[in-house]
């Protein structure tokens, strides 16, 4: 069964030259959407087992680690695992030929080449226990991602796209530095026997340096603010369905591997406690949920509003885990999951209204309510889950959030964080003002909601929003699992 961990990433890596070579879109659709099924029932077969039988591992070439390559299948990476999968096959409806307007019908076949290498890097980052690896997933992933964007058909997407590839490529830089420094004082890679080896090194200048970098590269891939620049232009000029599984996945991702190095690999006690790496996340957090929450409420675009959410989204996660606390991580690691499907379902929205109506402003959201009742539902399901509203998954992880400040005593923290979701509610509830309570201007738009297959991904993730607010155990049973796994020091 192990065999599987190493088909999960073969298999897209193989899938996408293939793809690419096919001239006829509907085959090249097919062939992507077959290829993306197979991954998540292998995703979900894969964290079963992980679940019944513990820790999975697959040692590439029978090379055992810290020599070889290791695949590496836990509590926390289980879950992100079903999550990249997941949110591909959703997206897949909206990328059928008679519907990807924003990509050119001869660069079509292409761009699902391309979005299968994507999700091939950020399966691979997930999946194997090495630094160096990771750094080459990081790069698969990152240059499919630049693509990508650049695709759209807004005159900045070439411009947003190689914006990204500066500032992706400096934090892929300060990775591969961190990663160097990091070799030279343990001279391994493997994440288990790194972690053995720096123990002992914590006072070292050259291992300080290594996760200053390491955390910096991530920081910035992650866009943490102050690093975020390239996100909002990324996220706006991308193609909307690209747009939605960026925003679901690729940061939360960069956010798992933080996450990874700093309680799996450094312990709590290296990263957190002799370096000053909480309180500088913790500023940065409170950066991020502030001027975030105020850039998404003045916007007049709403794909616009969404990028700016997401940092502020990014700023609640890195609050969690900077307090160096279980109750801390756990928070997060919940919000890092029931983000996804809350924002990946507003950005659909966002496209299904561009197809509807030819833009995303306010204006085009005039009346949607009554006249493209599905997707405004969801819409207002999903937009629930991001406030936080009781019965949507957002409650309970920014529940979680808030009593793990309490907890550690970080009152103005606990404040802050509240004040963030209040911010959410003026800017989310903006949107559903204009949706049920502003007439349109001229009757311009007569046809009614959008095309069945652009409506199902959206009722799926509406009932996960939905479905997670009311029965989380098993995804709390994950998170438990995960923090017990990385949280080395007491609370």
């Amino acid at each position: 069964m192990n065999h599987f961990l190493a088909l999960l990433v073969a298999l897209p890596l193989f899938a996408a030259p293939l793809i690419a070579l096919i001239q006829k879109r509907h085959a090249a659709w097919v062939i992507t959407f077959v290829t993306l099924i197979i991954l998540l029932f292998l995703s979900l077969f894969i964290s079963s087992n992980m679940l019944d039988h513990g820790l999975l591992t697959y040692d590439m070439g029978n090379w055992a680690p810290p020599f070889g390559i290791e695949y590496h299948v836990d509590g926390l990476n289980a879950a992100i695992l079903v999550l990249i999968s997941l949110m591909a096959v959703v997206i897949m409806p909206f990328a059928l030929p008679q519907y990807l307007k924003e990509v050119p019908a001869e660069k079509q076949s292409l761009a699902y080449a391309i979005f299968v290498l994507c999700v091939a890097g950020l399966l691979g980052m997930t999946i194997t226990h090495d630094l160096f690896n990771m750094y080459v997933f990081l790069e698969i992933s990152s240059l499919a991602t630049y693509t990508l964007i650049s695709l759209g058909n807004s005159k900045r997407a070439p411009v947003a796209g190689f914006e990204y590839l500066i500032l992706g490529s400096i934090g892929a830089t300060f990775y591969l530095i961190g990663l160097g420094f990091l070799y030279m004082a343990t001279g391994t890679l493997n994440l288990t026997d790194m972690s053995i080896l720096l123990q002992p090194l914590a006072d070292s200048k050259l291992v300080r340096a290594g996760l200053g970098f390491l955390v910096l590269g991530l920081l910035l891939k992650a866009a943490v603010f102050p690093l975020h620049i390239w996100l909002v232009q990324s996220y706006t000029n991308a193609p909307t369905l690209f747009a939605a599984f960026l925003s679901a996945t690729a940061t939360k991702v960069y956010l798992y591997l933080l996450m990874r190095i700093i309680f799996g690999m450094f312990g709590v006690g290296i990263a957190l406690n002799i370096l000053p790496i909480g309180p500088i996340l913790m500023v940065l957090s409170a950066g991020a949920v502030i001027l975030g929450s105020l850039a998404a409420f003045i916007q007049k675009d709403v794909k616009h509003m969404l990028a700016y959410s997401s940092i502020a989204q990014i700023g609640f996660i890195v609050f969690g885990f900077s307090l160096g606390t279980s109750a801390g991580l756990a928070a997060a690691l919940l919000h890092l999951l029931f983000h996804a499907p809350a924002k990946a379902g507003l950005f659909l929205c966002v496209a299904n209204v561009e197809k509807q109506r030819g833009g995303s402003t306010l204006t085009h959201f005039r009346n949607i309510g009554n006249r493209m009742p599905i997707t405004s539902a969801a819409f207002v399901i999903c937009g629930l889950s991001l406030i936080g509203i009781p019965l949507t998954a957002g409650f309970l992880s920014k529940w979680l959030m808030l009593s793990a400040l309490m907890q550690a005593g970080q009152w103005p923290a606990f404040i802050l964080v509240l004040s963030g979701s209040l911010f959410t509610v003026a800017y989310i509830g903006k949107v559903f003002e204009v949706m049920f309570y502003r007439k349109e201007i001229e009757v311009t738009h007569p046809r009614g909601d959008a095309p069945w297959p652009l409506l199902l991904p959206l009722i799926l993730l509406s009932f996960l929003c939905l479905y997670f607010g009311m029965f989380s155990e098993d995804v709390m049973l994950v998170t438990r699992q995960a923090t017990n796994l990385f949280f080395r020091a007491g609370d």
